[in-house]
């Protein structure tokens, strides 16, 4: 009577677990076939609210990753692009002992949007930035060139100058 109870227990806790995360889960069999998923993955990924479970997770997204890790026991840390969905993620999928996958889903999509703006800030900081410099250069070159000019007639005045007073 107490290792059922415990086990029961160990479910309860370990669901309530699932629930609660922030992040997205996905618990697969080695065929796929949906065990486990929590809410904030159904709205990840814009699933229907009804008992996924026993499905083909190939129905709701592309599997290629979670077949991966069934195929060799690795784990994969990857980020992916659902672009259709809007959704960028965090990923990490492994075994979860020799029969299940789990897959953690974080959205980054906020943190990308918010780097990719960082990003366009900088690159447009840069580019005014190179125009100064060359606008500077320009006027700095056209300064030189009267500089130049003037000193060039002052000297030829000058010498005319000189050899007038030379010769008188």
């Amino acid at each position: 009577m107490c290792i059922p109870y415990m086990r029961e227990r160990a479910e309860s806790v370990s669901n309530r677990v699932i629930a609660s995360m922030p992040n997205g889960i996905i618990i697969v069999n080695r065929g796929l076939k949906i065990l486990e998923i929590n809410d904030v993955a159904r709205k990840m990924l814009g699933l229907p609210d009804k008992n996924l479970k026993g499905e083909d997770l190939s129905l709701y997204m592309d599997p290629a990753n979670f077949l991966q890790v069934a195929v060799n026991d690795a784990v994969l840390n990857l980020t992916m692009n659902y672009e259709q969905k809007n959704l960028i993620t965090r990923e990490i999928i492994f075994p979860l002992g020799p029969q299940e996958i789990a897959g953690i889903l974080v959205d980054i999509t906020e943190d990308m949007k918010q780097k990719e703006q960082q990003d366009l800030r900088n690159n447009e900081t840069i580019k005014r930035a190179e125009e100064v410099i060359s606008k500077q250069m320009q006027v700095a070159q056209e300064i030189a060139g009267l500089l130049g000019e003037t000193t060039a007639d002052t000297k030829v005045q000058l010498t005319k100058l000189i050899k007038l007073v030379k010769n008188k």
